[in-house]
């Protein structure tokens, strides 16, 4: 069939291409910032306390795919910060940001992030909140994060020794800068205990550390040496160094470990 141009307002073929061109370009799939949902409190019956809720869903959320998730701690502080990032880097996931309970002044936070008391946080998160997130919405089981800074940045390595579901409740876990000066002799002998009792660890873990102003490098290398010397052998590890403040950390890896996540090769 021949094509009429002068009733498609077009004076040439090259015209006429140049339109198809400009519709094809408009047509794209064009990436839009991430939805921040209104914040809720969740309670926690076996802690007894409500615990603020930050949501980031990708901008066409659909319930018929599947998403990783990012759990981030301390979230009235570090949620934006993923959030920003996904959006900069064009990357679909979930963002959970689990602010703390600070009624006390952040007592709790520091009592509950640190052994004996953080196995009752890490039961939180594996058996309330983590049953609503995957209630509520399409994640991917095999793509969860568990990401904390300072002394979450501690309670993550805790959560990796402690998570004993089959497959494992986190796949990946960051630690920012983590407080392990904290408490050496525990975290040393609780490390010995998880050798004896789960020689694999299958995880994907990285270890951040800053070495100016309040920086826990030192610390972050000698947790490093203690996973390398427990030598179990399914959890890869990496640690990296950044010249930056203790309280900057977080802002300045962003893109770093939003690559590490690797969620081309990991997305469905």
């Amino acid at each position: 069939s021949v094509i009429n141009l002068s009733l498609l307002g077009c004076d040439s073929y090259e015209e006429f291409l140049a339109i198809v061109e400009e519709c094809n370009q408009t047509n794209e799939t064009t990436f839009l910032p991430g939805t921040r949902l209104p914040v809720e409190l969740f309670h926690s019956e076996g802690l007894a306390v409500d615990y603020p809720l930050h949501f980031y869903l990708p901008f066409d959320y659909d319930p018929q795919k599947s998403y990783p998730v990012i759990f981030i701690l301390d979230g009235e502080w570090h949620f934006e910060t993923f959030a920003n990032e996904l959006d900069r880097s064009q990357n679909e996931a979930i963002i959970i940001g689990v602010a703390n309970y600070d009624l006390d002044g952040y007592d709790h936070r520091e009592k509950y992030f640190r052994l004996p008391n953080s196995s009752q946080y890490f039961d939180f998160l594996q058996y309330e909140l983590i049953p609503y997130i995957d209630q509520r919405f399409s994640i991917l089981p095999s793509f969860r994060v568990l990401a904390g800074h300072s002394f979450a940045g501690l309670f993550v390595i805790q959560a990796l020794l402690m998570d004993k579901q089959v497959p494992r409740t986190f796949n990946y876990y960051v630690s920012f800068d983590g407080s392990f000066w904290a408490h050496p002799d525990v975290t040393a002998a609780f490390v010995g205990l998880s050798v004896d009792k789960d020689k694999k660890l299958k995880s994907s873990l990285l270890l951040l550390g800053a070495t100016e102003i309040q920086g826990n490098d030192l610390s972050v290398d000698w947790l490093n040496q203690l996973f390398t010397t427990a030598d179990f052998s399914e959890l890869t590890i990496e640690k990296w160094r950044y010249k930056v403040d203790h309280l900057d950390i977080v802002e300045t890896a962003i893109t770093d470990v939003v690559q590490w996540f690797d969620f081309n090769d990991n997305c469905q």
